[in-house]
């Protein structure tokens, strides 16, 4: 049985209603945003552990191997993110979509930001130096260490002077590293050393005047770094020869972190301390 069908009324309409659409929404628009915003979570923490390793080994709460191997990853999968950032931005600048290129471009800046304040803070040229921590004024006969000695774990870097192959690798790359003469006698320039090392901000060790012996400790501020000077003051003539050596505790390179340290001293010895 059928219902019988009801006529329209003249002059109106039949009602239309539209088909349900089955188009899918664009992937773009959710997927994407929510991978930008994955990668900038993901950079956040590697940047934490950035600052957490350094600061922990400074505070003897890691140990350097670890504190070392872990910034060093975060370093690397941070500068991954930024180039996975690039590649999403360039791809939304294609696809017009201003918001993902917002985000994708903050996650590119922050990958390569840890990359370009070490390279900064360091200099580029220190990064071509060649692998060697230990530096001397004289290389024939170095300063021998005896306070820093008692100092020394046996898993770090050790002060017996390597011989002359870091010699003439130190000559290559640091030719104005060399033994400061001066016109003050003995007493005056050891006096005058002790100043130089307080103001600089080292943590002094042991100073014998007898044999002209000083031996200090500087830390880096980040992560906790620690490298032995040895000053030593002998008579030159009428004046007095003044002989540096400094030496890392941890690390086969330096990056120049050591002659820059040797030349700081000589700089403020010879400006009197003032």
């Amino acid at each position: 049985m059928s219902l019988p069908t009801v006529p329209h009324p003249p002059g109106c309409a039949t009602a239309s209603i539209p088909p349900p659409c089955n188009c899918a929404r664009p992937m773009m628009s959710t997927d994407n945003k929510s991978w930008a915003r994955r990668l900038l979570v993901l950079q956040v923490f590697l940047l934490a552990v950035l600052v957490i390793a350094p600061l922990g080994h400074k505070a003897e709460l890691l140990p350097f191997a670890a504190a070392f191997l872990g910034a060093l990853l975060a370093m690397a999968l941070v500068l991954i993110t930024g180039v996975l950032g690039f590649a999403m931005w360039l791809w939304a600048w294609a696809k017009k979509a201003p918001q993902l290129r917002l985000q994708a471009g903050c996650a590119a800046v922050i990958g390569v930001a840890p990359v370009l304040v070490a390279v900064v803070v360091v200099g580029p040229a220190n990064f071509a130096v060649p692998p060697i921590h230990d530096i001397s004024t004289d290389t024939e006969n170095p300063p021998q260490y005896v306070a820093a000695k008692r100092e020394r774990s046996p898993a770090e870097n050790t002060l017996e002077y390597p011989g002359a192959e870091v010699a003439r690798l130190q000559r290559q790359a640091y030719p104005e590293v060399g033994p400061l003469l001066s016109e003050l006698p003995v007493e005056a320039a050891f006096e005058r050393s002790l100043a130089v090392v307080e103001a600089l901000g080292w943590r002094l060790l042991e100073q014998e005047p007898g044999s002209g012996r000083i031996e200090a400790v500087e830390e880096t501020a980040w992560f906790g770094f620690k490298d032995d000077i040895i000053i030593r003051i002998s008579a030159a003539g009428t004046g007095s020869r003044v002989d540096s050596r400094s030496v890392s505790r941890v690390g086969k390179s330096d990056l120049g972190a050591n002659a820059a340290r040797i030349l700081r001293f000589q700089r403020a010895f010879e400006a009197g301390v003032e």
